[in-house]
């Protein structure tokens, strides 16, 4: 530990968390001090907290939360896509025992029976707008790796074509792998990023950060991708799960935001 780092005993982290969520800023020179405060027992407290596997469902805002994980822990932030890399880029061959978080498109039946005490957080969004968001994504950047992706360019897909595939419904439901809201410490809401983001700083007691957005389809407008009546009808009927999970989060979200 370093020499003028703060012991800080397992039987007050809560209480500290508490502080740490509840201190205002003041004016000057007095919310510097808060604030470096706040920062230097966020960092004390970051490499006693249980393990963090973080969920990036595709089109969930998923690299803008990565960002802000990486100010969090750091060298302790691994990413698990194509492969795992660490917090500088570099592919390592698994993840190592230091990993305080593991960030990604991450299978929870293999990492939760790994990491049994682990913190889960992910982010959900409005089912019919997450896949018209992957298609136009994949449209625009294509992922060769990926089966639907290259067989959306092979074949042309339409939006309604590529929506019937079986690997692109239900997504959501197949990354929660099994586990449902209430196993989750914090799940994020897309349509309300900075609300959440909010909610995800008071919880665990962590400094405000600024927010960079990361993957936006410029072409996107503000209230989401415009489809009609019936196409928006059928991609959420090929998504059934989906709408009930995401309505089931809502409205945990709801209840969060009021406490």
């Amino acid at each position: 530990m370093p020499r003028d780092s703060v012991a800080v005993p397992g039987r007050i982290v809560g209480d500290l968390r508490r502080f740490l969520a509840r201190t205002g800023s003041g004016p000057g020179a007095r919310r510097e001090a808060r604030d470096g405060l706040r920062r230097r027992l966020a960092d004390e407290l970051r490499p006693q907290a249980r393990m963090w596997l973080s969920v990036h469902i595709p089109k969930t805002a998923g690299l803008t939360f990565s960002l802000v994980l990486a100010e969090v822990f750091r060298r302790d932030l691994y990413r698990s896509y194509w492969e795992i890399t660490d917090c500088q880029g570099r592919v390592v061959p698994d993840f190592p025992g230091n990993a305080r978080c593991i960030h990604g498109h991450i299978d929870l039946g293999r990492l939760v029976p790994a990491y049994p005490d682990a913190t889960l957080v992910t982010w959900v969004r409005d089912p019919v707008q997450r896949v018209a968001s992957l298609y136009h994504y994949w449209r625009r950047e294509p992922d060769w790796r990926h089966s639907l992706c290259r067989k959306l360019h092979q074949e042309n897909l339409s939006l309604l074509a590529f929506a019937r595939q079986e690997p692109a419904r239900n997504e959501m439901t197949r990354f929660f792998g099994g586990f449902g809201p209430p196993d989750f410490h914090f799940i994020g809401l897309f349509e309300q990023l900075a609300e959440s983001m909010d909610v995800f700083f008071r919880r665990f007691g962590l400094p405000r950060m600024p927010v960079a957005h990361g993957h936006r389809n410029p072409d996107r407008g503000a209230g989401g991708y415009a489809l009609p009546a019936e196409d928006r009808a059928e991609i959420a009927g090929l998504n059934e799960e989906d709408v009930r999970l995401y309505e089931a989060c809502a409205r945990r979200f709801a209840r969060e935001r009021a406490a």
